[in-house]
């Protein structure tokens, strides 16, 4: 299959690789949308991954198009985006389901192979559905959709008040990481300097 395959520092490659195999509990997904985010331009260009030679790429979606053993065939052929955190299960956060603490965790895209790839292996327990409405495109951008959501929830529990408005002018693009949403309104985040 083809990938983009980062060997180091700023050394990433178009190139045939191995197909991959779903191991028990993982499906292989035909890969048919990534995104590129923010962080995948230092972890190539800058940092490099935890582990090298690696396929990047971690907002993605696809097609299972195969089912490993302990994984319902159920699965086959269903379009699907997926969550790219691995969580280990076994420590106190995951235990308490709060995975995004996990200590112990992979990552699809920068501990393990990722979405720049035709075809990818993910454990089951990451894939999410997709309703027939949501593109392949629309789903690669859950991920940063979420995030966007977790950090506007966080702003509006920490802010008291609303002390000013944000317009729509193109020059107000500058506040876009201070906006919350709020019940349909645009408001910049000056609670307190928070």
């Amino acid at each position: 299959m083809k990938a983009w395959v980062l060997h180091g520092v700023g050394d990433i490659r178009f190139e045939e690789v191995e197909a991959p195999h779903p191991a028990d509990g993982e499906v292989l997904v035909a890969v048919r949308a990534a995104g590129i985010c923010g962080s995948d331009i230092p972890r190539i260009y800058q940092t490099g991954a935890h582990v090298q030679p690696l396929i990047p790429g971690h907002e993605f979606a696809g097609q299972v198009v195969e089912t490993g053993r302990n994984v319902s065939a159920d699965w086959q052929n269903w379009r699907v985006g997926i969550f790219p955190l691995i969580p280990c299960k076994n420590c106190v956060s995951c235990q308490k389901q709060h995975y995004e603490l996990c200590r112990s965790y992979s990552y699809l895209g920068s501990r393990r192979n990722g979405g720049f790839a035709e075809y990818v292996t993910v454990p089951a327990w990451n894939l999410i559905a997709l309703p027939d409405a949501v593109s392949y495109e629309q789903a690669a951008m859950m991920e940063p959709m979420a995030v966007a959501g977790h950090a506007m929830r966080g702003a509006r529990r920490r802010c008291r008040q609303v002390k000013g408005y944000c317009g729509l002018r193109p020059w107000h693009h500058r506040h876009a990481a201070g906006l919350v949403f709020d019940r349909g309104r645009l408001y910049q985040d000056l609670c307190d300097g928070q």
